[in-house]
């Protein structure tokens, strides 16, 4: 779990959209997953193996869960119709790594802000990726729905795969992430293992000085 950490306007959230394919013509350059240069689209990301749940909920209201969370990989029928049995227990299936027990059938519109939060992480999940890229996913969450993003992270690292997690809660990094990136003003301070880190190092990193 790789920690990408700073003040607000840093680079964060800009850095994990140019790696999802949503920055395309930025002039950058970029070693992702073997591929050279940044996914051009978010097509390409996901085919390279990236997964990406956002800071925004980018959802589609009128979908059911099990509609958004499967969108663009629906299993199909040998006639090329959707398999909405086979949707919905996929669907089911992504939730419970994100921590959430949703009806499938819901409508997305209906849902409260948490639980569409888990359910754009659930979408991120549906292209096993190898790179999966969690921007503030604790955000809105009460305790127990953190702690299960948290649990999923580190369960994705199990997989094989790596995690890029945004987050500006200090506390989250420190407990979570085995390697630390700071930014400040959309440049490179400086990466290395968060064992050994304590906050009030972290913290001065960020803003570029000691707090008092």
């Amino acid at each position: 779990i790789h920690a990408v950490v700073g003040e607000n306007g840093a680079g964060k959230s800009t850095l994990l959209r140019a790696l999802a394919g949503l920055a395309p013509g930025r002039a950058a350059t970029a070693e992702v997953l073997g591929g050279s240069g940044l996914p051009r689209s978010a097509a390409e990301a996901e085919a390279r193996g990236l997964g990406h749940a956002p800071q925004e909920l980018l959802l589609c209201d009128d979908l059911s869960v099990a509609e958004q969370v499967t969108l663009g990989r629906e299993p199909r029928r040998r006639s090329g119709l959707v398999d909405r049995a086979a949707q919905r227990e996929r669907a089911t299936l992504l939730l419970g790594h994100a921590g959430a027990s949703l009806d499938p059938d819901a409508r997305v519109g209906g849902l409260r802000a948490p639980e569409r939060k888990l359910v754009q992480i659930a979408r991120a999940l549906a292209g096993e990726p190898r790179l999966l890229l969690l921007d503030e996913p604790s955000a809105s969450l009460d305790a127990p729905a953190a702690a299960a993003v948290a649990r999923l992270a580190r369960a994705w690292t199990r997989r094989g795969a790596s995690v890029l997690l945004v987050t500006h809660q200090v506390e989250e990094v420190l407990a979570r992430a085995d390697v630390v990136t700071v930014l400040r003003d959309g440049r490179h301070v400086s990466t290395g293992p968060a064992a050994g880190l304590d906050a009030a190092e972290l913290v001065a990193r960020m803003v570029g000085r000691t707090l008092p």
